[in-house]
């Protein structure tokens, strides 16, 4: 009976009982069509999804301003990365043109460049390259090739390797020691040497030149500011104390007495850089990224 009190359910027997009576019966119907009917935000939704196309000009045009954004991000980004920027992988443009390259070294810096006569890279670049050396380096005289592709600049105390951002000191690596790359703008990478206590150093910065044909809306003219930030900030490195007669004298006599010397080794190897003396910069720089927002808002 739908008079009954409470909600009735039916067996297979067809025999119900009712709790709240037949008026539950049409709140519960009530209650699912709510329930089942979409709401107006999925109804726009689905009548959107219903008649998306792939390639119709507005979606096209957003994906395009994803990948634009996301190409910006990765130029742009100053994270201190232990691979390079330009990998076996991702190469620098002028390396798709250009399999051999030659190197020219001068006392302070050294070009990269390509053979022939060619002219590779764009000549606002090259203009760049000679104002910024005549103005950091007076006493020599500055003549930029018009086929130079890179230009590298290691700090005191290291010296160019042969391939894009390897810098080296002039001792030679310490131990444990190793190399981490951070891009300061869109076209200049710098190369840090870490040793194994902690302390970096920028062991020197590599400037990337545009070839001529690259588009300037998405690769920019070469940063003045930048660059000159580079040069400021670099902390002279410090290279090992070579091992002292009477340190050779005590480990040799140590061997011989049969005294395990592993431990003294390790120990002396922590502590053989030279003290820092009153006046000499923190050999521990603060972040680059750091350096370049403090300037900005000042």
């Amino acid at each position: 009976m739908d008079g009954g009190i409470g909600p009735h359910f039916s067996f297979g027997g067809g025999g119900s009982f009712s709790f709240f009576g037949g008026g539950s019966t049409i709140f519960f119907s009530a209650f699912k069509q709510q329930i089942n009917q979409p709401s107006t935000y999925k109804v726009i939704t689905m009548s959107w999804l219903e008649h998306l196309n792939p390639f119709s000009w507005g979606t096209v045009t957003f994906w395009i301003l994803i990948v634009f954004f996301i190409l910006v991000f990765l130029r742009t980004g100053h994270t201190l990365m232990r691979t390079c920027r330009f990998s076996k992988i991702r190469k620098y443009n002028v390396q798709k043109k250009v399999k051999n390259f030659e190197q020219v070294n001068h006392a302070k810096f050294s070009f990269l460049c390509g053979p022939g006569d060619e002219q590779y890279c764009k000549q606002e670049d090259i203009n760049f390259i000679h104002k910024f050396l005549t103005a950091n380096f007076p006493n020599q005289i500055i003549e930029v090739p018009h086929n130079i592709c890179s230009l590298w600049i290691p700090r005191d105390g290291f010296t160019c390797g042969t391939e894009f951002q390897d810098f080296k000191p002039h001792e030679g690596r310490a131990f444990e020691s190793f190399l981490t790359y951070q891009m300061i703008s869109n076209r200049m990478q710098v190369t840090w040497y870490n040793l194994r206590d902690g302390r970096r150093f920028v062991a020197g910065v590599c400037v990337y030149l545009r070839t001529e044909d690259e588009r300037t809306f998405l690769n920019p003219a070469l940063e003045y500011k930048a660059l000159q930030k580079s040069l400021d900030m670099w902390y002279d490195y410090t290279p090992q104390k070579r091992r002292s007669a009477k340190y050779a004298c005590m480990q040799h006599g140590g061997l011989m007495k049969g005294v395990n010397m592993k431990k003294i080794v390790d120990r002396y190897q922590e502590t053989s850089y030279q003290e820092m003396q009153p006046g000499d910069p923190i050999p521990n720089p603060p972040d680059y990224t750091a350096l370049l927002m403090d300037e900005e808002q000042n």
